[in-house]
């Protein structure tokens, strides 16, 4: 049976064990083993593919989280609600905070689609130490986490959240106009110094670093952005 049923499944293994009581089995304890059972797997499965480069040595661990979301039945809004409208009505999001060097992951958690990203913070936080490395996405982005971090003599990369206030590091009083800077620039790359926040005293200071997309890229990039603003009945003058 490719896709077996419960109900195939009890019969394939000739077992006197009903439907309903096969169902009562997905006890917490029977949660708690299929994610052992998924990390075991993800371990063996990934360390066949670890990059061995000397650049990760200076790094204790190196952790890296994401998520992946995926629609599901309508019919399970209430226990995995969507975001409705254009989207779908029913989400399921999987969270997953992987340690790379070791192939553990420290949390693996299905939530519905609605929680964001970003309310994994304060856990993030509190497992990263002193020489480790945190990757992230832009959904993770959260900048009294970055100085938590950083307090702790760790360090993170993660890409740059458009809209955030940006300060001359060396003066702290300078603002930068990061859209008018990037026009100006002659080259493919730039690095600086910044400070990123409003309020003085939770400014976060990191270096940026600024990479030139090709046109392709750009115009995939603008060409997405215009269809969102389609979407959601907006006005967006981009040029493609």
């Amino acid at each position: 049976m490719k896709h077996p049923s419960l109900g195939g499944m009890v019969d394939a293994i000739k077992s006197k064990i009903s439907r309903e009581s096969l169902h009562e089995r997905f006890s917490a304890n029977a949660v708690s083993y299929l994610e052992s059972c998924a990390q075991f797997i993800l371990k063996k499965k990934v360390k066949l593919k670890t990059i061995h480069t000397k650049f990760l040595k200076k790094f204790n661990q190196v952790h890296i989280i994401d998520s992946s979301s995926w629609d599901v039945d309508p019919k399970l809004a209430d226990v995995l609600p969507g975001s409705g409208g254009t989207a779908s009505k029913a989400n399921c999001k999987l969270q997953a905070f992987y340690e790379y060097t070791s192939g553990v992951l420290s949390f693996f958690e299905i939530t519905p689609g609605t929680k964001p990203d970003n309310k994994y913070a304060k856990e993030i936080q509190d497992k990263i130490k002193p020489k480790d490395l945190l990757l992230a996405d832009l959904g993770y982005f959260c900048l009294s986490t970055f100085a938590k971090i950083i307090n702790k003599g760790a360090f993170f990369i993660s890409r740059f959240k458009t809209k955030t206030t940006l300060w001359d590091a060396e003066t702290g009083t300078v603002s930068i106009d990061i859209g008018k800077l990037l026009k100006s620039l002659k080259y493919n790359m730039h690095v600086m110094q910044v400070q990123m926040g409003v309020d003085l005293k939770t400014r976060v200071e990191v270096r940026l670093v600024c990479f030139r997309v090709s046109e392709e890229i750009a115009n995939q990039r603008r060409r997405r952005m215009k269809k969102m603003q389609e979407r959601r009945g907006d006005h967006l003058a981009l040029k493609v």
